[in-house]
């Protein structure tokens, strides 16, 4: 049966409409442009597509009646016809419609700029006058309508229906002035286009020229003859480079004319020789263009100058005609004028003028005193008038020279005793000195008196006087004179010397602390010298004739002591005395002489205490004894730290001294002495040499443990014993760190040790411990100190694996060896040189013995030396041991081991079997029981001597009898 093919025509779509967002269809390059495409069917949803110039541009798909096409900066390439298409589904078939009708796309370049001008190129016009502005198109485009700005204002437009280039404005009125701009707009298919505004031109509107100004280069117009007289002649802005007219009254023509520079506006007439001794009136004009018009302003207000004759100088002169002068003088200084005057007058040093600070004056008359060298100068005066309105100052007089010498100091005086001290009878020589060189004379005074006078040359500086007789005593003075240019000066009176007479002191009297003069060999010797009259000085002891010493004495002072010490004291003593008198150094003649003789002293005790340590407790009872080597005739005396005991301290009887230690002050250094009478003189022997009471507290006790490395969860035995027995003791058991005690025990009766048990170990219970106790001191209860501190290591439990391994592996050679030994002698000597030679096997028995529980004393090494000494106690002794002691290397050791095992397989089997294997046990894991190491090693040698005696049997005689 055939197919039938239906064709279903549709009817074509509807013609889509496309639109420009600028009607006109005319763009600026740079613009944005958008193409709107429009279904104006019934369908909706549908792509539409563009065209330009029929080249496919782009397809859109947004789901709406409507498509945009944006050309965001359009250039000339856009330019040209733009068409679209809508397209629909039709059967699942997509169908377009037709081109809509082109729209066409023109782009041009921006319109160019205008340009303004003016009819006057400055841009300054005269109030009034007309500004004619021009505004000028240039490019392809000509303006057909322009506009005017002023100040960004528009002023007015003009249409231009023919195309033109130009455009032009004109402005009249009494505001013209300001910024102007313009700018024009044409027309391009329809579609109107704008340039920017113009460059700004400026008009500047001026009024007419005023008045110029005249001025003089004085204030007050008034000049001296012979000054220079400049006036300035100065027009108002904008008026530069105007040409000036100076004139004088009476006169038509001007008698100065010049033209100002092209950025200045006045210029400046030099009228000095023009002027005579009077008054003038002047004016000025200027000349300028403006506006292409050559504008005369007005002229300037008049000015009158003034010419006067200079004032005449005046008169200077000073009080001394030879104008030297000396500090303290006071100058005067008179400054004489040739007319009346009424104006102030000035006095200058070295053309500077003085203030008032620095000088008096009253009317023409200056006065001021001499106070520095610096005053000297040149000084010259000067006086001020008023003419007019001026200030006029005269010529400055001729100069006076003004001089300061240096005053003549007054003279120094000086005596040839510097003290001013003479005896009765003694001349005085006095000398005066001066400071200067000058020829004169030297004046000598005493008490204020004219004493003598002596001639001064020019050379010499110093003339110098002798005084004798009885009356040298006084007060004396010099005063210099001389001449300084043609001027008599004198100089003030000199410091004052003082001449003091006197008489030699006396001598001291002397004696001695010991009426008899009998004194101890060694015994200090005390002297007096006592002095007649209250004197300040010195007194010597000379003893035989040499001076043995001095001592300063003051004025409250009467006497001088000195103590003679040493071997030497026996001799004839005699003492002088000396003194100043107003710093001259006078000495008397000797005392009288005293006479020492000397004895040997007494011998000292010896003192001794009943503790030859002299250490006591409190409660204790101190015995002091001090032995005398002679039979002593008065009582003993003891002190302590060099200070006498009394009876409230010390209970003596004869030469014993007791006290009870109640305090820790009592401790410290004790001695005696006694005294005894010689030659009727009491004598007291030298201080024993000191023995030393210590004061001791309760000393801190000794902690000990009797492990330091433990295994987690092992018992831990502390003891505490103090090194003193107390009655009442209690210890504390402190772990370091803590502030609270761990654990406390009193002790039992008599004994001064506790032990501490910490049943089991934990991490946190290792660290350092320490102890005290406390115990009862006759009602006092006395504590120690710390103890010093243990340490406790907590291990886990494996931690010493190591090392019982590697006790085990050392016993079971050692027991090897032993098997060797039934057969050898020495064999403890074979054992003990084998470990020596074995640097491992030593090495794990001191790790055995490090690691080894209490109950095997130090460690499992300790059962070593009674084991082998079981085994060879009664053995056969033979070479084997020198074969067993040459033994090098595995390989010999391992060989000998090899035949002990063979011969005694049985025997060591028991042995390790029944302790071998509880000791390495134990070695490795310690036991938490307590037990001696005394009682274990029992009990191994039993047991040894059990297995010795069943293999017996089995190994051959040796020995001799067969006694091993």
């Amino acid at each position: 049966m055939g197919t039938i093919s239906v064709l279903l025509l549709a009817d074509p779509l509807v013609i889509p409409r496309i639109a420009l967002d600028q009607y006109s269809g005319v763009y600026i390059t740079g613009e944005a442009a958008t193409l709107t495409c429009t279904s104006l069917g019934p369908y909706s949803g549908s792509p539409f597509t563009f065209y330009r110039n029929n080249n496919l541009l782009t397809r859109t798909d947004n789901g709406r009646r409507w498509a945009r096409l944006r050309i965001d900066h359009i250039a000339e390439w856009d330019r040209g016809a733009y068409t679209c298409r809508d397209s629909n589904t039709v059967f699942g078939r997509e169908v377009q419609s037709q081109h809509s009708n082109p729209v066409e796309v023109t782009v041009t370049d921006p319109i160019t700029r205008p340009e303004t001008s003016l009819d006057q190129p400055s841009g300054v016009y005269l109030e009034g006058a007309t500004v004619t502005i021009t505004c000028t198109v240039t490019g392809q485009y000509v303006g057909e309508v322009f506009y005017f700005y002023r100040e960004s204002r528009m002023l007015s437009s003009r249409q231009i229906f023919s195309k033109h280039n130009i455009g032009t404005f004109m402005v009249t009125g009494t505001s013209q002035g300001g910024r102007y701009e313009c700018r024009y707009g044409t027309s391009v298919n329809g579609r109107w286009l704008w340039s920017q505004l113009s460059e700004s031109v400026w008009v500047t509107v001026t009024a007419y020229p005023h008045k110029p100004a005249l001025s003089t280069n004085r204030r007050e117009r008034v000049f001296e003859a012979g000054e220079t007289v400049l006036v300035t002649c100065q027009s108002p802005a904008p008026y530069l480079g105007s040409r000036f007219f100076l004139y004088r009254r009476g006169q038509n023509a001007p008698i100065r004319t010049d033209t100002a520079m092209a950025s200045q506006s006045r210029v400046t007439f030099n009228i000095t020789n023009l002027l005579g001794i009077g008054s003038e009136y002047y004016w000025c004009v200027y000349k300028n263009t403006v506006s292409e018009r050559e504008v005369i302003s007005e002229r300037s207000d008049t000015m009158k100058v003034t010419v006067v004759d200079p004032l005449t100088a005046p008169v200077i002169s000073l009080d001394q005609p030879s104008g030297v002068y000396s500090p303290g003088d006071t100058v005067v200084i008179t400054c004489a004028l040739g007319r009346e005057h009424h104006s102030p007058i000035f006095f200058y040093k070295d053309n500077k003028l003085l203030s008032s600070r620095q000088i008096f004056t009253k009317d023409n008359i200056a006065t001021f005193p001499i106070t520095s060298m610096e005053q000297a100068g040149r000084y010259q005066c000067q006086y001020e008038t008023f003419s007019t309105t001026r200030r006029l100052l005269s010529q400055p007089s001729e100069t006076v020279v003004l001089t300061v010498a240096d005053s003549l100091t007054p003279p120094v005086i000086s005596l040839d005793q510097p003290a001013g001290v003479y005896l009765q009878g003694e001349a005085v020589t006095i000398t005066c000195t001066v400071n200067r060189k000058y020829r004169g004379k030297i004046d000598l005074y005493r008490n204020s008196e004219l004493l003598s006078s002596r001639e001064l040359f020019t050379k010499d500086n110093m003339r110098t006087f002798t005084v004798t007789g009885p009356n040298q005593g006084g007060r004396y003075q010099c005063k210099y004179s001389a001449s300084v240019k043609t001027r008599w000066l004198e100089s003030q009176l000199s410091q004052a010397v003082t001449v003091t007479v006197v008489d030699l002191p006396t001598p001291p009297e002397i004696s001695l602390d010991q009426p008899t003069g009998v004194y101890l060999e060694g015994e200090a010797v005390t002297i007096t010298c006592m002095v007649k009259g209250e004197y300040r000085g010195i007194i010597y002891l000379y003893r035989d004739n040499q001076m043995l010493n001095s001592c300063q004495l003051f004025t409250p002072d009467k006497s001088g002591t000195f103590l003679v010490t040493g071997t030497n004291q026996a001799g004839r003593y005699q003492c002088t005395y000396g003194t100043y008198t107003k710093t001259r150094w006078l000495e008397s003649l000797y005392s009288e002489a005293v006479t020492v003789t000397t004895v040997e002293a007494l011998t000292a005790p010896r003192i001794s205490l009943d503790q030859s340590v002299g250490v006591y407790l409190r409660g204790e009872t101190v015995t002091l004894t001090c032995t005398v080597s002679t039979e002593p005739r008065a009582k003993i005396y003891f002190y302590k730290d060099n200070e006498l005991l009394t009876s409230r301290q010390l209970f003596t009887k004869d030469n014993i001294g007791t006290f009870t230690v109640t305090s820790a002050y009592q401790g410290g250094r004790y001695q005696c002495r006694y005294r005894g009478s010689v030659k009727r003189r009491r004598w007291q022997s030298q201080l024993s040499k000191p023995v030393t009471v210590t004061i001791a507290g309760a000393p801190k006790p000794l902690l000990s443990v009797n492990s330091s490395v433990v295994v987690k969860g092992e018992k831990v035995t502390f003891n505490c014993t103090s090194p003193v027995s107390l009655p009442g003791f209690t210890f504390y058991l402190y772990k370091h760190g803590e502030f609270n005690y761990s654990d406390v025990q009193p002790a039992a009766a008599r004994s001064h040790s506790v032990n501490f048990t910490i049943t089991e170990m934990g991490h946190a219970d290792g660290g350092n411990y320490t102890c005290l106790y406390k115990a009862d001191g006759k009602r006092r209860l006395l504590t120690s100190a710390l103890s010093e501190p243990v340490q406790v290591t907590v291990r886990d439990k494996f931690a010493g694996l190591e090392a019982g391994v590697g006790s085990a592996l050392a016993l079971m050679l050692l027991l090897a060896l032993m098997g060797v030994c039934f057969w050898k002698r020495d064999c403890l000597a074979t054992i003990q040189s084998w470990i020596n030679l074995n640097s491992p096997i030593k090495q794990w028995a001191h790790k055995a013995r490090l690691r080894a529980p209490v109950g095997y004393g130090h460690g499992s090494w300790e059962w070593i030396p009674p084991l082998a000494e079981l085994i060879v106690e009664k053995q056969c002794r033979n070479e084997l041991f020198h074969e067993v002691h040459s033994v090098k290397g595995s390989r010999q050791i391992a060989s000998v081991i090899s035949i002990s095992s063979a011969i005694y397989s049985s025997s060591i089997a028991a042995l390790a079997k029944s302790h071998l294997g509880p000791l390495i046990t134990t070695t490795i894991r310690p036991s938490t029981r307590h037990t001696s190491s005394t009682t274990n090693t029992h009990l191994l040698r039993n047991h040894l001597m059990l297995h010795r005696t069943q293999a017996t049997s089995t190994r051959p005689h040796c020995c001799p009898g067969g006694q091993g």
